[in-house]
């Protein structure tokens, strides 16, 4: 039995699951327009990658296989717990450090490496015990620099739930909270794009509906100051 488990009008994808197989579809419509198909293309060299070395490391009992399909891509299910975005999780200090782990223990330790591109909490499966698996690389590129995903990351998840309630500032608390877990992977760091990380991602994000895009020079200011 199959059964529609998601569909994003505006992203023009959805997610299937298979019960039979015990198997995720994730498909993707208007297959004629080559930004769709480019996502398709990202979205599986991301997998591949990232389940490559899943594997290689056997963290999992299991083996992650990642199939292109036409116009869409077939994943394993995957059983764990998420959490949404406007959550205010940056006081859950447990889940950002399992996050940061899984990324330090599975990404080379090399100046360049490849790159998610829209790590946020929502696209994070907690499964038991200590591991995570991240999920939707239709953003990946093969090239950036190390740590611009747990950047993005921790930007998110402080700017994220003061977005949605459209707070015009960010409570100092969390933001110590935020600069704790900074200044444990960033501290000493000389990457480029820590000088101005929100302009940095920003100029890597081609929609302009991007909640980037939405973070006024208030809230900026907030973040750049508390990482400076």
């Amino acid at each position: 039995m199959t059964t529609l488990f998601k569909i994003d009008i505006k992203k023009k994808n959805g997610v299937l699951f298979d019960s039979n197989n015990n198997l995720i579809k994730k498909f993707y419509l208007g297959n004629k327009n080559k930004n769709k198909n480019k996502q398709l293309i990202n979205e599986f060299s991301g997998y591949q990658w990232y389940f490559q070395h899943l594997n290689k490391i056997k963290l999992y009992k299991k083996k992650f296989v990642v199939q292109k399909k036409f116009n869409s891509i077939v994943l394993p299910t995957l059983q764990g717990q998420q959490y949404k975005y406007w959550n205010r999780t940056i006081h859950r200090t447990d889940l950002i450090e399992k996050v940061i782990n899984h990324y330090k223990f599975l990404w080379p330790q090399k100046k360049y490496v490849p790159y998610h591109g829209d790590l946020t909490i929502e696209n994070i499966i907690f499964m038991k015990k200590k591991n995570v698996v991240f999920i939707d690389w239709e953003n990946y590129s093969t090239k950036e620099e190390w740590g611009l995903d747990i950047c993005y990351f921790l930007i998110s998840m402080l700017i994220l739930p003061v977005l949605n309630s459209k707070k015009k500032f960010i409570k100092r608390s969390e933001l110590n909270l935020f600069k704790i877990q900074w200044e444990k992977i960033f501290k000493k760091k000389n990457y480029s794009y820590l000088n101005n990380p929100i302009k940095f991602i920003k100029k890597k994000c081609n929609n302009k509906n991007h909640f980037f895009f939405k973070i006024t020079k208030g809230l900026a200011t907030q973040i750049n100051e508390s990482i400076s």
